[in-house]
């Protein structure tokens, strides 16, 4: 591996340049796979009758009969025609790659044993040697009974570090026979399986970089550990989402497959992390108050107070507050002993009045969460240009607030100076916050960003040789 320089482009550049461009990335070419070669499955001669022009296979009755009802039902409405073996009676390159992902799920964090990956190969060897309806029909049972395991197994298989404000924003396995149709109405069956299309379109482009890796090794193991992460995002959340890359301190903006806009975030300092964390973004919050966490009253506010006096709390727009609603009340803040305060022995409420110093800046975007953070402007524009910039509280910093707001809520709002105005969005977006230190680069090869948290045990940057 080689250093990465430390002025290249922000991690994922490469990735989501493509999907600015347009270029939905699950439907990249069939990977140049490391592992064990797979038999040649040459186009199998069906008898004479059904040659010629305009020919095609029909499935054998009594061979589908035997297969889940599910998979019946599926093939009753496509009228017994198969999805895998062409008119010609030929294995499919669609065919032949989920026989390669299969056989490779261990970069899954699945067992190929598990989705019987021996037992599909051999039902492809045992058609082509037969040559018979019966063998062709078991083999073309096998390819989708093993399209619905492998999907269902990718869908349910996330390590539990995404926590989710709703079920509706896990990633969903459907029944069988929507899956089976989802992959029989794609405009390439071969695209949709080598592309994973069924997975989030970062997946596919980098499992397909990580073949290419030795078997063993660092980097394998910390792409694995990225692959975790990605599935623990669903394909398509909804029309419009918003992805947050706390490793690469980047917002990216989606409508379905692809990045329409994007702008560099400050994110939680590593001893603060910016949590892991999926929930939909409901409203925005014009000249907001800021709720300075409890933690931080001691460290952040107390000593000031006691060197400066209270002076320094209305300089900086701070109040003693009952509580953390809008019409809190508001508390002498000379009757409060910030010497106890400085010790953390008392516990007092602060908000920061809305105006130049407030740490929210000019708006908030809220996702309701346990964890107290927000998308919000900031006055503090110089932490922007760190090149990584991880100073916050856990909080997300917006480079450009207006920019986001205008793509979440379409318009400019009209809103006066009062505090905390509040604009709901038409729908709700989701918002998916997570931590991602591998991508690939323009030549394919895989690209290891910051691991600021330490979730990955590396720092820095490398880049993967090409050999």
């Amino acid at each position: 591996m080689s250093k990465s320089p430390s002025n290249k482009r922000p991690l994922l550049a490469a990735t989501f340049s493509a999907l600015l461009a347009g270029t939905v990335l699950a439907t990249c070419p069939a990977p140049a796979f490391a592992e064990a070669p797979l038999p040649a499955h040459a186009p199998m001669a069906l008898p004479p009758t059904a040659q010629g022009e305009g020919a095609r296979v029909l499935l054998d009755k009594s061979a589908l009969a035997q297969a889940p009802a599910d998979v019946r039902g599926f093939y009753a409405r496509r009228a017994d025609r198969p999805m895998w073996i062409a008119a010609d009676g030929s294995i499919t390159p669609a065919a032949q790659a989920l026989l390669k992902l299969v056989q490779t799920a261990r970069l899954d964090g699945i067992s190929p044993r598990s989705l019987n990956a021996e037992q599909l190969a051999a039902a492809l060897d045992r058609a082509q040697a037969e040559h018979s309806p019966a063998a062709i029909t078991q083999a073309e049972v096998e390819l989708s009974s093993t399209l619905v395991a492998y999907e269902k197994a990718l869908l349910q298989n996330s390590d539990g570090s995404m926590d989710y404000e709703h079920p509706n924003l896990r990633p969903y396995a459907p029944g069988p026979q929507t899956i089976l149709a989802q992959a029989g109405a794609s405009k390439s069956l071969e695209q949709y399986v080598t592309g994973m299309q069924w997975m989030h379109p970062l997946y596919a482009q980098l499992r397909e970089a990580l073949m290419a890796e030795p078997e063993s090794g660092a980097m394998r193991d910390e792409v694995s550990k990225n692959l975790e992460r990605l599935r623990a995002i669903p394909r398509s959340p909804s029309s419009r989402y918003i992805l947050v890359d706390a490793a690469g301190s980047r917002l990216y903006m989606y409508e379905g497959d692809h990045v329409v806009d994007t702008m560099k975030v400050v994110v939680g300092k590593p001893e603060m992390p910016t949590p892991m964390y999926a929930g939909y973004v409901r409203y925005a919050t014009f000249n907001p108050y800021w709720y300075v966490p409890e933690d931080l009253v001691p460290h952040k506010i107390a000593p000031n107070v006691i060197s400066m006096g209270m002076s320094y709390l209305k300089r900086q727009g701070y109040q003693v507050v009952s509580d953390y609603t809008p019409d809190a009340e508001v508390i002498d803040p000379s009757t409060i002993d910030w010497h106890a305060v400085a010790k953390g022995t008392l516990k007092v409420k602060l908000r920061q009045n809305p105006g130049g110093a407030n740490a929210m800046g000019k708006v908030k975007y809220e996702f309701p969460n346990k964890y107290g953070i927000y998308l919000h402007d900031t006055p503090e524009r110089d932490l922007l240009k760190a090149d990584a910039p991880h100073f916050s509280s856990g909080c997300i910093r917006l480079e450009d607030a207006h920019r986001l707001g205008q793509w979440l809520l379409g318009y400019t709002p009209s809103v006066s100076s009062q505090a905390e105005q509040r604009v709901d969005l038409a729908q709700p977006v989701p918002v998916y916050v997570t931590y991602i230190t591998a991508h690939t680069n323009d030549v394919g090869q895989i690209a290891l960003g910051p691991d600021p948290y330490g979730r990955d045990g590396h720092s820095g940057t490398a880049l993967a040789s090409a050999d």
